[in-house]
């Protein structure tokens, strides 16, 4: 039986040793969250973490002296609720193995939510007792990008946004949420949206070695959404990373990254580079020249010279070349 069953034999007695030892790490309690373990050699704890990469302890001892460490350098208890779903639990004779989903930080007031952590435990059965031996978890979120970050599926529905992405959403022209799918607003443009949702629902691996380019980041694919009412680019990039599918708008890292890439391989100048960097960001040509400080004269003529130098023929063009640095094959 692969689902987790309340009847099911042990399914029950397996929850309850997971969920104590979550709640004795919420509450610091060393000995609490010991008492779940298995103690020799055997016992394994790995971590897959954003910002200090894949943590390994083997054995026991190694595992349980990071857990000291960290709940000594963190001893204030986690107040705010978590929340583990989706079990999938396995028993096969005194060993069991289950996987699930974990929340951690819920904001009651998040419209979309997808799960922060995918976690998995293999547990035996040791005096009659669900013991941990294997622990594994891996943040799922990349959370750096989350002010303009979309995650959907693949067929562009609306996993996980946060509030403040939401309310982005609304005042840029060029996305929509349409029966909770992530959308061109005009339509002309929603095609190619939904195509490169679709290539990246193929390299969603987290080793998709072809994602990979020059900068060292993930390839991810430009979309182009129409011109803003006051004549800028509207655009959006289509990426995977974590195991998920990532839509952002915007200025944001990566597509300053790949501005900055690609002005070094035309040679611009520094003021050419701000204006297509602007340009790129979407903003008009009278919003860039603003944010440069310079007239629209002066913009239009650094703009006029990244033309000749690119062999850009447009605003539309000049902008698809900058964002396009290591993009997939569709």
């Amino acid at each position: 039986m692969s689902q987790y069953d309340d009847d099911a034999p042990d399914h029950a007695a397996i929850r309850e040793t997971i969920t104590r030892e979550k709640e004795a790490f919420c509450r610091r309690d060393y000995e609490a969250w010991a008492a779940c373990f298995v103690h020799d050699d055997r016992t394994e704890d790995i971590a897959c973490t954003q910002t200090r990469g894949i943590l390994i302890h083997r054995g026991w001892d190694a595992a349980a002296a990071a857990m000291k460490t960290l709940m000594e350098d963190n001893p204030e208890p986690e107040t705010l609720p978590f929340r583990d779903f989706d079990f999938n639990i396995t028993v096969r004779g005194d060993v069991a193995w289950a996987t699930y989903y974990s929340e951690f930080r819920v904001r009651e007031d998040a419209r979309f939510r997808s799960p922060d952590v995918y976690e998995t435990r293999i547990l035996e059965k040791v005096g009659g007792r669900w013991l941990i031996v294997y622990t594994n978890f891996a943040i799922l979120r990349y959370a750096r990008l989350s002010t303009s970050l979309v995650q959907v599926d693949r067929e562009g529905k609306v996993l996980w946004a946060s509030n403040a992405t939401l309310a982005a959403l609304e005042d840029f022209e060029g996305l929509t949420l349409s029966n909770n799918r992530l959308r061109a607003r005009t339509p002309a443009y929603d095609k190619e949206l939904r195509e490169a949702i679709g290539v990246m629902a193929g390299h969603v691996h987290l080793f998709s070695s072809d994602l990979r380019t020059r900068t060292g980041g993930r390839a991810a694919i430009p979309c182009f959404l129409g011109e803003g009412r006051n004549g800028e680019v509207l655009t959006c990039l289509v990426f995977a990373r974590n195991g998920e599918i990532n839509v952002v708008f915007g200025e944001h890292d990566m597509a300053r990254q790949r501005v900055q890439l690609t002005s070094e391989s035309f040679g611009l100048s520094e003021a050419q580079t701000r204006s297509a960097l602007a340009l790129t960001a979407g903003l008009s040509i009278a919003e860039g020249a603003k944010q440069m400080g310079i007239s629209v004269n002066t913009f239009r003529t650094h703009l006029a010279r990244i033309y000749d130098k690119t062999g850009a023929k447009s605003k539309t063009d000049l902008v698809r070349l900058m964002l396009s640095v290591g993009d997939p094959g569709r």
